[in-house]
């Protein structure tokens, strides 16, 4: 087995922190290989409950009444939970406007409406079926662009609007910079939303001690943002909810406690008195759980000099949120600003819009919000290389940001190797050999070719 850098002579001599060309052992491969890892479908406590959960059959609609009686009264159940039985606190990480289990109406199919804890999965999911909700339908909205004309149904009527947030950026002057171009290139890229299908889904386990401290066993990414969010939609303290994170077979953004499992698994431990199992069904997973990639539509435009030289760019964005919030406004702001910072851009707009609709909320998926946004900016560069005769690797260079560059949104770049990047990238896939031919090289087969894009992606702030 080949070991890898003491960390100790790395502190003093900070090239060997390199792991380049390094072989690392995997510090949990012997726990993984030999079966001996615990995930959370693993944890087995006495006295243990299944937990199941009743979710709505409506993209929209009031609970007008909920019947519990008949579901309590088979044989098994040991707990039935509803919105009465929660502080009614609504959560979230960036807007708190999600409930734990439905207040009042539903806003997506497959929203939690009650929970069942019984002693095995079975007997709860029967007991689901005993639960009586009378809801009244309303009318929904799926379209992001609809959402935001003034007659649409509205998901959240305290709000005045199904716009969840808005950004607007403005430096210079783009109007006249594309009155000045050259050459313009636009265009419209719509992208879709995305799963995480990871191998397990999202599960915990919970249990309440005598004192009344929680403990939660769950697959989440995040444990101490998981247990701020936890405290504060059950109304505890932080120090009384302790999160603990077995092995995660897989994660990618959709274990980041944006869902309600684990709540609804902490209220049916608390109702019941016993420790409790609640795992998503992979049906469950599509549903309601993890949640997908941020969907938008982005119109780009972009106005560039004979020479080559980017003079202006537009943007107008509208990102579909879903019916609460999540990470969705954090990926809408990586996707609205962030392109701004890899190209020195002397004009910008941005208008964007990040709309409720009624569909499942959406939130972090691997990039975090850069790919949508880049893939629509890097195609347009793309374009205006095709438009302006040059290969697209120079047009790159020619813009790329420097040491020195102020971002639209006043951030000074202070260390940037993209141009090195580039042109060492370039080198390593023969870039220029290979469009000798023409813009576009022979390509093995249709599905096989090659190009180039650029990502800014910042690196971690110190905290304190």
């Amino acid at each position: 087995m080949t070991e890898g850098p003491n960390p100790q002579s790395a502190i003093r001599n900070p090239q060997s922190l390199s792991i380049v060309g390094q072989r690392l052992p995997r510090v949990d491969a012997e726990e993984k290989v030999t079966g001996r890892a615990e995930y959370v479908a693993d944890i087995v406590l006495p006295g243990m409950l299944w937990g199941a959960v009743l979710r709505s059959p409506y993209p929209h609609a009031r609970i007008r009444h909920i019947d519990t009686s008949r579901a309590r009264r088979l044989p098994g159940v040991r707990a039935v939970v509803t919105a009465d039985d929660t502080p009614r606190r609504t959560w979230g990480v960036f807007v708190r406007d999600q409930p734990v289990l439905a207040i009042d109406k539903v806003r997506y199919v497959g929203e939690e409406v009650a929970a069942v804890a019984a002693v095995d999965l079975d007997t709860a999911r029967e007991a689901l079926e005993l639960i009586e909700v009378e809801y009244e339908e309303l009318p929904a909205v799926f379209d992001p662009e609809e959402a935001m004309s003034p007659d649409a149904p509205l998901l959240h009527e305290e709000r005045g609007s199904n716009v969840a947030m808005t950004i607007d950026v403005a430096r210079g002057d783009v109007a006249r910079a594309f009155a000045e171009s050259d050459v313009i290139v636009e265009n419209t890229y719509e992208s879709h939303p995305q799963w995480h299908a990871p191998i397990e889904t999202i599960g915990s386990v919970a249990q309440f001690s005598p004192n009344g401290k929680l403990t939660l066993w769950m697959n989440t990414q995040t444990l101490f943002m998981a247990r701020g969010r936890i405290a504060w939609a059950l109304d505890m303290s932080e120090s009384d909810v302790r999160i603990i994170q077995p092995c995660v077979g897989g994660g990618f953004g959709g274990k980041s406690c944006d869902d309600n499992n684990a709540l609804v698994c902490a209220l049916l431990t608390r109702a019941s008195g016993r420790p409790v199992k609640l795992i998503n069904s992979r049906e469950e997973e599509f549903l309601a759980g993890s949640r997908p990639r941020v969907p938008m539509k982005i119109w780009v435009k972009m106005g560039f000099k004979r020479n080559g030289l980017v003079q202006g760019k537009q943007i107008r964005l509208v990102a579909d949120n879903g019916a609460y919030c999540g990470k969705a406004p954090g990926v809408f702001g990586v996707s609205s600003l962030r392109h701004d910072t890899g190209y020195r851009y002397p004009n910008v707009k941005v208008q964007s819009h990040l709309v409720y609709t009624n569909k499942i909320p959406t939130g972090a998926f691997r990039g975090f919000g850069n790919p949508s946004a880049e893939w629509a900016v890097e195609q347009t560069w793309d374009m205006a290389a095709e438009a302006l005769g040059m290969d697209p690797l120079d047009l790159a260079l020619l813009n790329a940001a420097e040491p020195g560059y102020i971002s639209p949104h006043g951030n000074r770049v202070i260390s940037c190797e993209l141009k090195q990047c580039l042109e060492k990238a370039a080198e390593l896939i023969e870039w220029r050999e290979k469009r000798k031919s023409g813009p576009h090289p022979p390509a093995p087969s249709p599905n096989a070719g090659g190009g180039g894009a650029t990502s800014p992606h910042p690196t971690p702030l110190p905290l304190g």
